[in-house]
């Protein structure tokens, strides 16, 4: 049976072959070409789900106010364990830790812990990468930490990335053109600096 179908989890769990197959059966499977074809609404209800992650971090500001040690324990259920991505039994899966392992701040000590968990929920990934909760959670505690720093968000973001001349310019470039310096806003500023590049740091699991 010739079949199609687009990119994302029915490549991997591939239920829409059995409810094609299902469907030429009741036809009597005589050749005559079958069209399946899910609408928004069955995507959604029949589709998998996007896993709950929790996260737990800690920081360590030295005397001088620098960010001196960070840590990071993720809470989660792989979304690539039972495919032919999620390799062999315990391989860490590493779109659990993609955008908190890999951070472009320079920081002299980090910590990246993940305790894979096994729900009765099926998930996957959904029209999404892994730093879409790990870059939520990273982005805000950068912010708590230079709140308690006293430094303004942007410039403890600019201090953290004196190695990455690169990313530096970036987040220099979107505060100048969103105006970061000019004053109060009349609703609110935020900063954030996702990064997906190739991770150096070690993990653990």
């Amino acid at each position: 049976m010739r079949a199609a179908v687009s990119a994302g989890a029915p490549i991997f769990i591939p239920n829409y072959i059995v409810e094609a197959v299902s469907i030429a059966k009741a036809y009597g499977a005589d050749g005559t070409p079958i069209k399946l074809q899910w609408t928004r609404e069955d995507d959604i209800h029949g589709g998998l789900y996007r896993p709950m992650y929790f996260h737990k971090m800690e920081a360590a500001l030295s005397a001088d106010k620098k960010l001196t040690a960070w840590s990071h324990i993720i809470v989660g259920q792989s979304i690539k364990a039972g495919t032919p991505m999620g390799g062999a039994p315990g391989t860490l899966d590493d779109t659990s830790v993609e955008g908190a392992a890999n951070l472009a701040y320079s920081i002299p000590n980090i910590s990246v812990e993940l305790s894979t968990t096994k729900v009765g929920v099926p998930v996957l990934w959904w029209r999404v990468v892994g730093s879409s909760h790990t870059t939520f959670a990273v982005e805000t505690f950068i912010d708590e930490v230079a709140h308690e720093a006293g430094v303004d968000p942007f410039v403890f973001r600019r201090q953290l990335l004196d190695k990455s001349p690169r990313m530096q310019a970036v987040l220099e470039l979107a505060a100048e053109k969103a105006g970061w310096h000019a004053g109060p806003c009349r609703r609110a500023k935020a900063a954030a600096l996702p990064s997906r590049k190739h991770s150096k740091h070690s993990l653990r699991k």
